[in-house]
């Protein structure tokens, strides 16, 4: 599968989950993850876990951690059994810890690592290590650090300004899922006319030449829950 699929599968599935759409979600993570994409696995393996649904998740951890990105671009798709109660053996915790130990030795040398181990430091509460992880990764500009920075500013952080920044460096650094995240935020802050502009850019594909970033600026430090007026971004 063609990486722009991929990363429109992604941005689909996030997409759906924000608006409150998990199980449409879930089934893009799971088509992006056949198509080769290894933070599929690990996104799939995030939303599963939230949802409650143990077996499944440990499941798309363990391949995450076990395949890597080369594997799972040969590997087919799965579909879990469904499971309600936790199951029996190793815990979803412990399949996060090996699926993080992978993540730290890989992240020196591969952005998508980098990227992914950020995604479980956030998932594990683990936010400012996280934060520290994929701002290494974006001052290295590496593509795949910049959307899951931008998640967690404006998830944990509350910082919708530093959030649209980081975004914006993801769309320039040629991150088309970007433009999705970015149409969410401004979506949500009130500002339909940009919102749609960034989801009409998301779904079509547009994909700027990778370069340096510029124009993003320095990452604000976190600040206080933003009150009833919305700041520009």
């Amino acid at each position: 599968m063609a990486a722009s699929a991929v990363d429109a599968l992604l941005a689909e599935g996030h997409a759906l989950v924000a608006d409150g759409s998990p199980e449409q979600g879930l089934a893009c993570f799971r088509r992006a993850a056949a198509g080769g994409s290894v933070l599929a696995l690990f996104d799939l393996a995030t939303c599963l876990l939230d949802l409650g649904r143990w077996a499944e998740a440990r499941e798309a951890f363990t391949r995450a951690a076990t395949e890597g990105p080369a594997a799972a671009a040969t590997s087919p798709a799965t579909t879990p059994p469904a499971a309600t109660t936790p199951p029996a053996g190793p815990s979803p915790a412990a399949d996060r810890r090996t699926a993080e130990e992978r993540s730290w030795a890989d992240a020196e040398r591969d952005p998508a690592a980098r990227a992914a181990l950020g995604r479980l430091l956030h998932a594990s509460g683990r936010t400012h290590e996280a934060r520290r992880v994929l701002e290494r990764g974006t001052a290295l500009e590496e593509r795949e650090s910049w959307l899951p920075l931008g998640n967690l500013l404006l998830d944990v952080f509350d910082d919708p300004v530093a959030a649209a920044a980081a975004y914006r460096g993801g769309i320039a650094a040629g991150d088309v899922m970007c433009h999705s995240a970015l149409g969410l935020l401004l979506r949500d802050l009130g500002d339909a006319r940009g919102a749609a502009e960034e989801f009409r850019l998301g779904a079509g594909g547009v994909r700027p030449a990778p370069g340096p970033v510029t124009g993003a600026g320095p990452v604000p430090a976190p600040r206080a829950p933003r009150s009833a007026g919305a700041p520009a971004v």
